[in-house]
């Protein structure tokens, strides 16, 4: 691999690792709309929120088993595909 693909693939892991870890923090920027366009109270959103958090703390488990078997860059792909649907 050349000297250049090498710190394009860098650059470009960089800047999407950067925004794909970014999405789940929107919801600071985004309370009052989303609380607004979901009808909820401040009470239901935070529980919600809280099980969002939750759910990432439980699949950080199976996530680092999967991480020690399958390909890294097949995971990148896949973990950006996945984000993409889910932040659609």
């Amino acid at each position: 691999m050349s000297v250049f693909r090498r710190w394009l693939v860098m650059t470009s892991l960089c800047l999407s690792g950067g925004t794909i870890f970014f999405l789940p923090f929107l919801t600071e920027v985004y309370y009052i709309p989303l609380q607004d366009t979901l009808g909820l109270s401040k009470a239901q959103l935070g529980s919600l929120i809280s099980v969002f958090g939750i759910t990432l703390l439980i699949s950080y488990f199976p996530g680092g088993c999967l991480a020690d078997r399958a390909s890294p860059g097949k995971l990148v792909s896949l973990s950006f595909v996945l984000t993409n649907i889910g932040g659609s």
